[in-house]
């Protein structure tokens, strides 16, 4: 299976004899994967990854059972390369708004300082592999290749102020004030 890499994307191969560690690095990041080397060998040529069989297995003479299980093998490896290359030029984001007065944000480096109402400010470290803007000292944007890493991140600032029931405070989704807006009943 040949899979077209892009021109401003950079893949590094590594080869253990268990398996494969690939790198794809970006403007954005940097996202590693591992593939068992088994039954694929995995390597680069010229703008392109090729996945095919691992000359052992060409050797032996495979059931129709295996055969099967080898051919869905390369096709899940193929599809999964493909989706960490479609996903490193779009990153995920997620937006997050401090409701409150007197709430405010700031960011220094790679850490986060809160003012959330308590008798000290917060701090929150920004893990590697996210990005993180803030507008007005009270909207952040969160953006990073791994979903996981900034639902994770997100989790994490709206556990430092969980919005109140009745008064809506604390720190929130964005879209979510105007959803609520939009739901109201008028009577």
């Amino acid at each position: 299976m040949l899979i077209k890499k892009p021109d401003n994307l950079k893949v590094f191969i590594y080869k253990n004899e268990f398996f494969y560690v690939i790198k794809f690095l970006n403007k954005d990041g940097l996202v590693k994967k591992k593939f068992k080397s088994q039954f694929v060998n995995i390597t680069t040529f010229d703008n392109n990854i090729l996945i095919q069989r691992a000359p052992m297995v060409l050797k032996k003479k495979l059931n129709h059972l295996k055969e099967k299980k080898l051919k869905n093998r390369l096709n899940v490896y193929g599809v999964i390369i493909k989706q960490i290359i479609a996903n490193m030029f779009k990153p995920l984001k997620d937006r997050l708004i401090l409701e409150g007065v007197g709430f405010k944000v700031w960011k220094k480096k790679r850490c986060l300082k809160f003012k959330l109402g308590y008798s000290t400010a917060v701090f929150l470290k920004i893990p590697t592999g996210i990005k993180v803007s803030i507008y007005k000292q009270r909207k952040i944007s969160i953006s990073g290749l791994y979903l996981q890493y900034v639902r994770n991140f997100k989790q994490q600032l709206q556990l430092l102020k969980m919005p109140d029931a009745y008064k809506k405070k604390g720190i929130r989704i964005w879209g979510e004030l105007f959803k609520l807006k939009a739901g109201k009943k008028t009577r």
